[in-house]
């Protein structure tokens, strides 16, 4: 029998904190982000950019990519104790990871970092102590009347193409969320729809998966949200 695993609420993750996309068309994604999506661009190493949506250095960083998909995805913890404490649960828990390189946190602009995949293939980063910029106003791409709802709500909400739901579940409970289906579905010559949602913070849910969602991409979508649009 498998020993369960203890997991304190204090490393837990607390946020989706940024996102790496491939995307094969820079300039209209940049148009995209910028005059329609109101965020502000800035270089990025290698070939691509990065979109600030609040006084963090990025939230979203875009490489040229012909897969058009997510590259992996950030989840932050409180501080190094939790990092630390993520590390010995994964552990326990018999899921593979590697610490991020000096390197690696330098691109991230982070203090720490682990790097592992979800049950999907989904590269996966658990990290703490973003660089943030409050010396830096952010300045949108276009007229802004609200704001971008980040702070404690992290950057959005995003929903994955995971083949097995269970064990998607089963991973992401790991990482100290939580949540369920809350409803199911038919649909015309289709299967039965049953989406999990789970949260870590106060948005209704930060990640979601379900039966009959499976795609040929790695995420269906990624949500931001304004305070007033």
């Amino acid at each position: 029998m498998q020993t369960p695993v203890h997991l304190d609420p204090q490393h837990n993750v607390t946020e989706l904190g940024y996102v790496g996309i491939g995307v094969s068309d820079l300039d209209t994604w940049r148009t995209y982000a910028t005059g329609v999506a109101r965020m502000e661009a800035r270089d990025g190493p290698g070939d691509g950019f990065q979109l600030r949506l609040d006084t963090w250095h990025h939230r979203i960083d875009v490489r040229r990519d012909p897969s058009d998909d997510v590259r992996y995805i950030g989840w932050r913890v409180r501080d190094q104790d939790a990092l630390e404490g993520m590390a010995q649960r994964l552990d326990a828990a018999g899921v593979p990871f590697r610490r991020g390189s000096e390197e690696d946190c330098e691109e991230r602009r982070v203090l720490g970092l682990l790097k592992l995949a979800d049950p999907g293939a989904i590269a996966t980063e658990i990290f703490f102590a973003p660089e943030i910029g409050d010396h830096r106003p952010f300045h949108p791409g276009r007229p802004l009347h609200g704001r971008f709802l980040t702070g404690e709500h992290g950057l959005g909400h995003c929903f994955l193409s995971q083949p097995d739901p269970d064990a998607a579940f089963a991973f992401y409970k790991l990482l100290g969320m939580r949540g369920g289906v809350e409803y199911k579905f038919d649909v015309p010559d289709g299967p039965q729809k049953r989406p999990i949602f789970m949260h870590c913070n106060r948005r209704q849910h930060t990640v979601s998966f379900g039966r009959g969602y499976e795609g040929k991409k790695r995420i269906n979508h990624l949500m931001f949200e304004y305070t007033n649009l």
